[in-house]
């Protein structure tokens, strides 16, 4: 008789994975400016601050407050934010912020130092730059000419500051494109836009498996020599090698449990 050898099964396998998303997201640009800051002492530095008529109150944060070297004077207040939420503020500070365009611009503002961070980056994402592209722009003396790239907002100026650096002019755009404010510190740029930087998530998963060393990982896991018996358990073990054997069959054979002490009536 001729015997064929069968074909060898491969005992490995691999699975992979590819994944590749591209999207394009629409972005709330919010109004930031460069602005300069003069303390008591004559100090001047230049902070990225966010324009929000929407605040009651001019905040700045403790990095730059230190930055500046300015004394504060001690408050006792609570900020109440969206959905209610509180912030405790016990510093305020007085000072002289400037424009970087018009020279004979100042104004004395009070801030509220904030122990925590006034906002996350700003913006969000890198935005493409497209200035040139917007035509509405062109010529824009810019409040914040680094608008498109994420960067750290140090002050926050409220809806007083807001009201006295505004100016007539406003210039929209095509949908898509931000509006422009004229304000002393330069013109602010706001508003929802279509960002043209796609953003690209790419995600690669290889995994290999031998099923031979599976099986051999778990018969090193189910006969574990290592472990020590305990005392109860060593008992057991030399009981069952005692009283129990396998004949020739296969079949096992208990000795039954007599006692050799027993005394018998007569």
């Amino acid at each position: 008789t001729n015997i064929q050898p069968g074909p060898i099964e491969d005992n490995d396998a691999d699975v992979a994975i590819l994944s590749h998303m591209v999207t394009k997201r629409s972005t709330a640009l919010l109004a930031t400016a460069l602005i300069t800051v003069k303390n008591s002492t004559g100090h001047y530095t230049v902070l990225r601050a966010l324009i929000d008529q929407g605040s009651q109150a001019n905040f700045i944060s403790e990095r730059a407050a230190q930055l500046l070297k300015v004394k504060g004077t001690p408050t006792k207040g609570t900020i109440t934010g969206v959905g209610s939420t509180h912030t405790e503020v016990n510093l305020a500070v007085q000072l002289e912020i400037l424009s970087r365009y018009k020279c004979n611009f100042k104004l004395n503002v009070e801030a509220y130092v904030m122990p925590s961070r006034l906002t996350t980056y700003l913006p969000s994402t890198t935005i493409a730059d497209s200035t040139l592209t917007w035509s509405h722009l062109k010529g824009l003396k810019l409040a914040d000419p680094t608008f498109n790239q994420p960067g750290r907002v140090d002050m926050l100026l409220g809806v007083e500051v807001y009201a006295a650096v505004l100016k007539n002019e406003i210039i929209r755009g095509p949908p898509g494109s931000p509006c422009a404010q004229h304000t002393s510190f330069g013109w602010i740029l706001f508003g929802k836009i279509h960002n043209d930087i796609e953003e690209k998530k790419i995600t690669v998963m290889h995994h290999h498996m031998d099923f031979d060393e599976l099986l051999h990982t778990l018969w090193e896991l189910d006969c574990d020599n290592q472990r020590k018996l305990t005392q109860e358990e060593e008992l057991c073990e030399n009981i069952y090698y005692e009283n129990v054997r396998r004949d020739n069959e296969g079949r096992y054979i208990v000795k039954l449990p007599f006692k050799s002490d027993v005394i018998l009536s007569t």
